[in-house]
């Protein structure tokens, strides 16, 4: 017989391979085909009407398989018993495999079976009974045999083609094309509301259409001539809603009569029409609505339900563009029919109440109708609305980011844009997987289409009058974007409705008046309890011409709108936190006026308030918002000149100075002066190189000669304190530029605190720290703290001690004032000047934050006493700067090590993040990369009998024969001793002599080094360590600098190339970093450009982009 012949015969030889494999779980298709190919099909029978094929299967017993077509549905069944949620038994797969090979012997080309196991079974499936001559003349005349059939056989109307009554396939490879096109687009939605028409059109009405039922098959005929329309009838009876559905024509439908796909299936009079049908729609969806709201199914009345009225607005009901065609609501009154008021809505944010966290509600509100945003828009918004959505988009990061992606979406300008706009907001790494990223970009392209459709939601009035309220999708998710730019995205990740956020209360009150005017500038309002917010001004007048050297005393005068505002009204404001009670109304001060109430800290009343006199720059910048500031003639003058470097008064070198300062050295010599001569302190920071040391001098001398006034009694002395390894240094060019002065150290066995007769005390931090109980009973005039980063560490028994030194003017010299965090940055600023920052509990609170409020202020109240100039701003007084970064290749041996080194280090560097504090697993995970770093340098400082050469070595002798021979001196550093002694050993191998400077070279020598190095007449190389040669040092005569290994910081290393590029150097200054490719050192290089970003910020005014601690993440990457 033909394959074609039988249906159930043809479907199961045209059945894709897929199709078998949707029907079991995964561990049912292993076992099924493990199952084939033990040959277990042992016999193959047909009903006797051809309908049924039952396959035995033999498996530690026999079981049979029954196989029907039945009404074009495919079904099947094992007698065994075994199932699982995710599908079929076993048997089942092995039975539809085995046929299947046996009909179509290409399928499943990994399964292997006997050919005469599979003829066997061929010859038994061709075996069905033959049909009835009649039956097979009907099949065999064609298209002659279809139709479009609509039935009730599962409980709700299905409309399918069909060919003898029984459902078309696609894959039926015996369908005519036109037939195939037509059944593709009944699967698509391209035909919904249209299929009818397109089926009568593509075939000319060659073909019925019918309704199948138990009773038989019934012709239906299509009436062109007239469309119907159902309506969703709703009438106002006290205080109950009556809803139910009729036509157009306000009759109820006929009992023999549905609606599907667009159309009106008249059964009775055996007719389809075409049908609006949006008001059984919103029937259906009102109804379901109604019973989620109440917890039960609402009381049924007629042919509808009812149910409380007050609940109608909750509800949400939007027809949305219904009204323009005939379908939709009809509304009435206790029976008389009434058009509803179109009304527009305005927009607004509800502080439900102030408790903490603060919960917040998007609400629209017209005419006194509260209502709230969208179910069907903002479902993503909600725990509810996401419930219903795959379990991949579930994922906290991935509803922040889908969320975002859809506030990016909507404020695009064309639809072009929206896409560009939400690929760029998915291309992140929780959206790799495709299938991840489809579902992502469907939930954005849902919430698009919701909210920028018209929609019009339906209310009732306090008056009980109907409303149309039409809604803006745009406008309400603007709202909630103001809400995200604020308080960031997770505020909706714990909402059960659209529209309700939670925020922290602490935020919220931090940024309440700022957040309030964002509102207002775009249309929405901030309520709370229901009852909206009115934004007033305060005029503010401070009066602060009475000062003291320490305090500035503030008189406030409080008005608005031309009232003074009392005491009383102050007091609700101050404990409102900007929010309080005025009249009738509720009020909130706008940003301006709450940012100024703030400065007063927790008064009580209209008082005086002490100003430190460090921080009356934060008042005076109110200036730029109408805020009016006092200040006597002479604070006027002092402050603007603090604020405006160039207004400083310039002033002449000190007459005995023994040196010729610069312009930029003048310049920071007279702002030296003016600091000191108003009692302040300062931060002097230029480029290492550019003369930090003769600014100090010029000011000791203006001092010392009398141009800077000075009250302190004759004799005062001044202090500097600097590592051990500088104290030559300052003696040298205090003898070399300002003999005048007489100078002492003060350090050894038997140092006395006695200082008269002498100028200057010269000492290190080592020795301040254990002589501090008596150094800080001396009063000192000018406290100089040289490379002040040596005390960055807030918490350091050294930078404690320092700080209790006295002195009326403290200045900090350094090139470094912040290297890894803001946290150095205080500990530099607050030495020269106490309580600038205020309490470093506070500022490390704040700047744990890091905000962009932070960071303003910061820069705000340190900018007037930190002074920087680097290289590049006087770049025409120093000879070029040019750096070169040189990558070597491993040897093989060194990367053999180093792989098999990341391995253990990778491993150490996970536990420790595992199961130690931060903190301890920072410090063991640069313990254990420490040897990556070392093996890039030598595989002997690892393996002290490793027989390979060192790269960097062999590059660096031959670099030093060429430069030698040229005449150029070399300085050459690395962060470790022990590769300076392999080092050294490579240089004598080639008669290469060598200067060495590191932390065990005692001090007196390192004098006598640096003058014989500087003196000489030959060229030379310097090897030095970075902590102990790369400050402090002058070594202009080298030409040439080499870096052997990266260091974290760039500052550290900018540093120590600044021995050789500084004032002095007549030559162009070569900075050559040696790297090692594909390891570590690599990597470093773009930690840090990372580190300069922070650096720049404070010192450069730039942006700033956050902290500067490794972490996990930093170390994840070097280990990549």
């Amino acid at each position: 017989m033909e394959l074609l012949a039988n249906p159930l015969l043809r479907h199961l030889s045209q059945m894709p391979a897929s199709g078998i494999y949707a029907l079991a779980d995964k561990v049912h298709l292993f076992n099924g085909f493990e199952l084939c190919k033990r040959r277990p099909v042992t016999r193959v029978t047909w009903s006797g009407d051809g309908s049924v094929l039952t396959v035995e299967v033999s498996d530690a017993g026999t079981y049979q398989v029954s196989l029907t077509l039945a009404q074009g549905e495919f079904s099947s069944v094992c007698n065994c018993g075994t199932w699982s949620p995710g599908g079929r038994c076993p048997h089942l797969v092995a039975s539809l495999a085995t046929v299947k090979k046996a009909l179509a012997p290409a399928s499943f080309p990994m399964l292997q079976l006997p050919q005469d196991y599979l003829e066997q079974i061929r010859n038994q499936l061709l075996g069905v009974p033959a049909l009835r001559m009649d039956e097979l003349h009907h099949r065999q005349s064609g298209e002659a045999r279809y139709a479009l059939v609509l039935d009730l056989e599962l409980g709700s109307p299905r409309l399918r083609l069909t060919h003898d009554l029984i459902p078309a396939a696609l894959f039926d490879a015996a369908l005519p094309p036109s037939i195939r096109e037509f059944l593709r687009l009944m699967q698509s939605s391209a035909l919904r509301g249209r299929c009818i028409e397109e089926f009568i059109t593509r075939f000319r009405g060659r073909f019925p259409i019918l309704y199948a039922s138990a009773e038989g098959v019934v012709p239906l005929q299509f009436d062109h001539s007239s469309d119907r329309a159902v309506l969703l009838q709703l009438d106002l009876e006290g205080d109950e809603i009556a809803a139910s559905f009729s036509l157009e024509d306000g009759s109820a439908p006929d009992p023999d009569s549905f609606v599907h796909q667009g159309y009106y299936f008249d059964l009775g009079r055996r007719l389809v029409q075409r049908v609006d049908d949006a008001g059984l729609v919103f029937y259906h969806s009102l109804f379901a609505r109604v019973e989620e709201a109440m917890g039960v199914a609402p009381a049924r009345h007629g042919s509808g339900f009812r149910f409380p009225a007050p609940l109608f607005n909750s509800l949400q009901l939007d027809l949305g563009e219904s009204q323009q065609g005939k379908g939709g609501a009809a509304l009435s009154i206790s029976g008389v029919p009434e058009q509803p008021r179109l009304v527009q809505p305005r927009y607004r944010l509800d502080i439900v109440e102030l408790a903490d966290p603060v919960p917040v509600v998007a609400q629209g509100v017209t005419d006194g109708v509260i209502f709230g945003l969208s179910p069907v828009s903002f479902k993503f918004f909600s725990t509810r609305g996401r419930a219903t959505l795959p379990q991949t988009l579930k994922a906290k990061k991935r509803v922040i980011s889908v969320i975002r992606a859809c506030f990016a979406a909507l404020s695009a300008g064309s639809t072009a844009e929206r896409e560009r706009v939400v690929r760029q907001a998915l291309d992140t790494p929780e959206f790799f997987k495709r299938g991840v990223r489809s579902e992502a970009r469907a939930a954005v392209t849902s919430f698009c289409e919701a909210a920028l459709a018209h929609g019009v939601v339906l209310q009732l009035s306090q008056q009980g009058e109907w409303l149309a309220v039409e809604v803006d999708g745009r406008q309400q998710g603007r709202l909630l974007q103001i809400a995200c730019d604020f308080f960031g995205c997770e505020i909706f990740w714990q909402a059960e409705r659209p529209g309700e956020m939670t925020l922290a209360r602490k935020e919220l009150m931090k940024n309440l008046s700022r957040f309030c005017d964002a509102l207002s500038a775009e249309g929405f309002s901030l309520a709370i309890g229901g009852e909206e917010l009115q934004a007033v001004s305060w005029s503010f007048t401070l009066d602060a011409t009475r000062s003291s050297i320490d305090w500035f005393e503030l008189r406030p005068e409080i008005s608005c709108d031309g009232e003074t505002v009392d005491d009383a009204e102050l007091v609700r404001a101050l404990q409102g936190g900007g929010i309080f009670r005025r009249g009738n109304e509720m009020v909130i001060l706008d940003e301006l006026s709450s940012n100024t109430l703030s400065l007063f800290g927790a008064a009580t009343k209209r008082e005086v308030v002490r100003v430190p006199r460090l921080q009356i720059l934060d008042w005076i910048t109110l200036r730029r918002s109408g805020v009016r500031i006092l200040l006597s003639p002479e604070d006027e003058r002092i402050f603007e000149s603090l604020t405006r470097f160039e207004s400083i008064p310039k002033r002449q070198a000190p007459a005995r100075l023994l040196a010729t300062l610069r312009n930029y050295q003048l310049e920071g010599y007279s702002w030296l002066a003016f600091l000191y001569e108003h009692r302040f302190g300062a931060c002097l920071a230029d480029d290492m190189g550019l003369g930090k040391t003769i600014q100090a001098i010029a000011l000791l001398a203006g001092i010392a000669e009398g141009d800077i006034p000075c009250e302190l009694p004759t004799g005062t002395p001044h202090l500097v304190v600097v590592p051990p390894t500088l104290i030559f240094n300052w003696e040298n060019e205090l003898q070399r530029f300002y003999p005048a002065l007489k100078v002492g150290v003060y350090r050894g066995q038997g140092r006395s605190a006695e200082f008269a007769g002498l100028d200057l005390v010269l000492t290190s931090y080592g020795v301040v720290q254990r002589d501090i109980e008596q150094l800080r009973e001396i009063p000192f005039n000018v406290i100089v703290f040289d490379e002040a980063q040596s005390v960055k560490n807030i918490h350091a028994e050294t930078t404690g001690a320092v700080r209790r030194l006295s002195g009326r003017f403290k200045l900090t010299l350094t090139g470094t004032p912040v290297e890894n965090h803001l946290g150095e940055y205080f500990s530099v600023m607050d030495l020269a000047l106490p309580g600038l920052l205020g309490p470093y509990e506070q500022f490390r609170k704040e700047m744990g934050r890091e905000g962009g409020d932070f960071m303003e202020k910061l820069i705000r109240r340190t900018h007037p006493f930190i002074l920087r100039r680097s290289k590049d701003m006087i770049a025409d007084e120093l000879p070029p700067k040019v750096e070169t970064d040189i990558y070597l290749e491993m040897s093989t041996r060194q990367k053999a090590l180093y792989a098999r080194t990341v391995a253990q280090v990778r491993e150490t560097v996970a536990l420790a993040y595992s199961s130690k504090s931060p903190g301890q697993a920072r410090i063991i995970a640069l313990t254990a990369i420490l040897k990556l770093r070392q093996i890039c340098l030598s595989s002997k400082l690892i393996l002290p009998q490793a027989p390979d050469r060192s790269p960097k070595i062999d590059f660096l002798v031959d670099q030093l024969m060429e430069l030698f021979a040229e005449g150029h001196s070399v300085l050459v550093f690395s962060q470790f001793t022990s590769f300076l002694d392999i080092v050294e050993q490579g240089l004598s191998q080639h008669g290469i002599g060598f200067s060495r400077l590191d932390g065990s070279t005692p001090v007196s020598r390192r004098k006598e080094m640096v003058q014989r190095f500087q003196e000489s007449a030959e060229p030379g190389v310097f090897l030095l360590s970075l902590k102990a040669g790369g400050r402090g040092l002058n070594l202009t005569r080298a030409s040439y600098v080499f870096h052997l290994d990266p260091w974290w910081n760039p500052a550290v290393e900018s540093q120590a190339s600044d021995r050789a590029h500084r004032i002095g150097q007549q030559r162009q200054v070569t900075i050559t970093r040696l790297l090692m490719r594909h390891s570590i050192e690599e990597k470093m290089m773009e930690l840090k450009k990372r580190k300069l970003k922070l650096y720049r910020a404070l010192l450069e005014e730039a942006e700033h982009e956050g902290g500067n601690a490794i972490s996990r993440e930093d170390f994840e990457y070097l280990l990549g």
